[in-house]
């Protein structure tokens, strides 16, 4: 599994990764996110997770699915989770997500400079790991994003296998005989190794 903490469910930090991309605007509103299948093949995670996960956002209105078509993020998504997250402005005009980010600080101390009672446990804590380890939420954001281009590339039907300099041979073999269709079709052929793969789309990219 991509990179996930194994001691917390990964359904509840794919959610939290998600929504921080929806805050960050990785996943603009009305736009369209990666599919399930996309989800589990970039963060190496089983399909049923990736589906609870995302049902999470699902059931909170965050994220809405078209039939037939894929997932979107829902009008007003952004806005809700910067309320519920606490993101609006503290003393002295700095934004509690750029104090957050200091070795040390927390929530609970931001809110009583404030004067204010500390949020639900479980959402500061969330909120505090969001903001504090932001950089390694967008790298792996941006990781499903290039997975899923790369996962849709077609193949041109007539691809000679035997001029890609670098396929092994049962790859060679296996992906002449069997002829998918795209690059993530290609991957999950038995015998194809993410070498392989590698080496496939490099020499599309060509």
């Amino acid at each position: 599994m991509a990179g996930f903490d194994e001691s917390r469910p990964i359904f509840l930090q794919l959610a939290e990764m998600l929504e921080e991309g929806i805050i960050s605007g990785a996943y603009p509103e009305e736009g369209q996110i990666p599919s399930i299948t996309e989800f589990s093949a970039a963060l190496k995670i089983n399909p049923a997770t990736a589906l609870k996960g995302i049902n999470l956002l699902v059931d909170e209105g965050l994220v809405y699915k078209k039939r037939g078509v894929g997932m979107f993020v829902a009008t007003g998504a952004r806005d809700a989770l910067l309320a519920a997250h606490g993101y609006e402005p503290a003393v002295g005009g700095i934004r509690k997500a750029e104090l957050l980010r200091r070795p040390g600080i927390t929530l609970a101390e931001l809110c009583a400079l404030e004067g204010r009672e500390l949020p639900d446990a479980f959402v500061a804590r969330r909120a505090e790991i969001e903001i504090k380890y932001e950089g390694y939420i967008q790298k792996q954001l941006a990781e499903v994003a290039r997975q899923s281009a790369a996962e849709r590339r077609r193949i041109p039907p007539d691809i000679d296998y035997t001029q890609i300099r670098g396929l092994r041979t049962e790859a060679v073999q296996k992906l002449t005989a069997l002829r998918p269709e795209t690059v993530g079709r290609a991957s999950r052929v038995s015998g194809v190794s993410p070498a392989d793969i590698a080496v496939l789309l490099l020499y599309l990219k060509g």
